[in-house]
């Protein structure tokens, strides 16, 4: 997805793109989720774009994927704090912030902050404090706590368009082991 960026105009997609590119990547995860899978690792240089067919999208690097059930393929984990962070820091939900194990919602949250980024000039709220705490060689911890400062959530809420704010809540107030509604959100 980043190297068709690179040869938009302006580095930009339309936001019909952008909203065609979300359903498929909510999609792909809905068929990933069925499997017993979370992604853990989304963000746009994990999602390719069909070199005959650029109107379908592929999810790649599976590396940091897990299981979100027990041994039993029917139970879902429970909520652990790992004190682990893993995944791409810029996309990643809250929970992972908080060094919690992944689950479903956590892709879904990802894919929120990629669709939101897409349409903001590839931008989050939090970019500039990343570059600032990277350049200074910050303790990373320290970033991750900066990032569930309330006031982000609330100004990437605010980047969204009035329409996409009910979906947005509904994905970012699904409990630890509820299955998205992938459907509705679609």
């Amino acid at each position: 997805m980043k190297s068709v960026l690179r040869e938009r105009p302006l580095g930009k997609m339309s936001k019909q793109s952008v909203y065609l590119a979300t359903i498929q990547i909510i999609t792909r995860l809905k068929h990933l989720h069925g499997m017993g899978f979370v992604h853990n690792d989304l963000k746009p240089e994990n999602i390719l774009i069909g070199k005959h067919d650029p109107q379908n999208m592929y999810l790649i690097d599976f590396g940091l994927s897990c299981s979100f059930n027990e041994d039993d393929g029917k139970t879902h984990k429970e909520k652990k704090f790992i004190n682990n962070f893993s995944g791409n820091i810029m996309f990643a939900s809250l929970n992972s912030c908080r060094g919690n194990t992944k689950s479903r919602r956590d892709d879904i949250q990802s894919v929120f902050y990629i669709m939101i980024s897409l349409l903001n000039d590839n931008t989050l709220p939090w970019d500039k404090l990343y570059r600032n705490y990277k350049k200074r060689g910050e303790v990373f911890k320290d970033y991750l706590m900066s990032r569930l400062n309330i006031k982000y959530s609330k100004m990437v809420y605010k980047m969204l368009d009035a329409d996409l704010r009910p979906i947005f809540k509904k994905a970012f107030t699904l409990t630890f082991e509820e299955e998205p509604p992938y459907d509705e959100i679609i």
